[in-house]
């Protein structure tokens, strides 16, 4: 029952993304496939716009959906290099809204746990930090969470979201910080584990 109800959702995401955006492209060559899991025969790919250089060093990347019982496929979005990470606006656990057009990278695509209308798109920019964004396919608008170290697994029961995230001085302690974070698909904060000082 719960994997129909989950086809026929995505379903209806299918045909709502497809009344407003055109199924009628296809899918580029040197595209790979980001998520090995698909949904009523939608998968996700990543395909690489330009590369990266000594003068350019962050890439170019597009999301794609690929209908594999029709062969059509949609650009979702594409990266932007010049795009600024709002760090400053998610201070303490408030994730913050984003335009699609201003996800600075994308390096891997997930589909959340069961949640078939959101992926997760992280990459690193600024060769540090891992930015995390949680995209809404159904509404097109993305947030960014205030993590920094990328994606640790999904949970199916909530569902939840389990996040890695390094600090400094955390709770008073001086020196470098893994801390575990756990968000719901909403990108609103459930709560968070220190793991304890980075030993660097």
């Amino acid at each position: 029952m719960k994997t129909s109800l989950i086809r026929t959702s995505f379903l209806l995401l299918v045909l709502l993304i497809g009344a407003s955006t055109s199924w009628a492209q296809k899918l580029p060559a040197t595209a790979r496939l980001a998520d090995k899991k698909e949904y009523a025969g939608i998968e996700l790919y990543l395909n690489v716009e330009r590369a990266a250089s000594e003068d350019d060093p962050a890439a170019v990347v597009s999301l794609w959906l690929l209908n594999t019982n029709t062969g059509r496929a949609v650009r979702v979005l594409t990266t932007n290099p010049m795009a600024q990470g709002r760090w400053s606006e998610m201070s303490g656990h408030k994730s913050v809204s984003t335009p699609l057009t201003q996800i600075a990278a994308a390096e891997k695509a997930l589909f959340v746990a069961d949640e078939t209308d959101l992926v997760l798109l992280e990459g690193c920019p600024d060769a540090r930090n891992v930015w995390s964004y949680l995209v809404d396919l159904k509404t097109r608008t993305a947030k960014q969470l205030p993590t920094n170290s990328g994606l640790i697994c999904f949970i199916d029961e909530g569902p939840f979201i389990l996040m890695n995230n390094y600090r400094y001085d955390y709770e008073g302690e001086t020196g470098r910080y893994n801390v575990i974070q756990a968000f719901r698909p909403d990108g609103s904060f459930v709560g968070e584990l220190p793991l304890g000082p980075v030993e660097e």
